[in-house]
């Protein structure tokens, strides 16, 4: 179906928690009547050994990704903070990033959803952050190690890991002049606006696509957030 305009601002909702939380945060999805809920798994930055003696929860982690209103965003991001303790290191960070179009199924099916909600006024009021945005990388796989120390090297704090698979076809590999590793590295990492380009560069010096992990990295602002360690 072609996309038309939205008559409601749409967010997707990013939610990062340790992998023993993944059934207690769907139970909450369930009960607030998101529409749309996709889950994953991925891993922190820190070595796993790290996590026992820094107290910061695990290192396997629940990744969802959930398309909703931003009424309903300014709800839930609260209500994630609280339950899940978000304001202790390590806990896990929930975010949302900006909609501009989407179908008119999800779209009225995201303003049912809301409705259905029944938001209180008091929680009306959005978590702004400070000009953070989503750093996007992905890469080749094995060079996760060396993008987290040059992206810590900048002041930013680290991020989350997923594995995928690139398809790539011949004029891709030709612009480029190599050969596309079908397994990939996915990062996340959410760092302050004011020194996303210099996380970017060190990204693409270590691991950028002249490089052997053929890395290639995009960013995207991020609406508001809970959980986030200063940089």
């Amino acid at each position: 179906m072609v996309t038309q305009p939205m008559n409601c601002n749409m967010q997707a909702l990013v939610t990062i928690i340790d992998y023993s939380h993944i059934e207690m945060v769907e139970e909450h999805y369930r009960r607030y009547g998101l529409p749309i809920n996709i889950v994953t798994h991925g891993y922190g930055a820190a070595k796993p050994e790290l996590y026992n003696i820094l107290g910061f929860g695990e290192h396997k982690k629940a990744v969802f990704l959930s398309i909703i209103t931003e009424n309903m965003a300014r709800h839930l991001l609260k209500k994630l903070a609280v339950d899940f303790h978000l304001d202790k290191p390590g806990r896990g960070i929930a975010f949302t990033l900006p909609i501009n179009g989407a179908s008119n199924a999800l779209n009225q099916l995201c303003m049912i959803s809301d409705r259905n909600m029944r938001i209180e006024s008091e929680d009306e009021s959005m978590t702004q952050t400070e000009g953070n945005d989503l750093i996007l990388t992905i890469v080749n796989h094995g060079f996760y190690d060396q993008i987290i120390e040059a992206v810590r090297a900048t002041g930013a704090k680290g991020g989350t890991l997923l594995h995928g698979r690139g398809i790539a076809n011949d004029e891709t590999s030709k612009f480029f002049g190599i050969t596309i590793q079908p397994e990939k590295d996915i990062l996340l990492i959410i760092v302050s606006h004011k020194i996303k380009h210099q996380v970017m560069e060190s990204i693409n010096k270590v691991a950028g696509i002249t490089t052997e992990g053929r890395g290639i990295c995009i960013s995207l602002p991020v609406s508001a957030a809970q959980g986030l360690l200063k940089d």
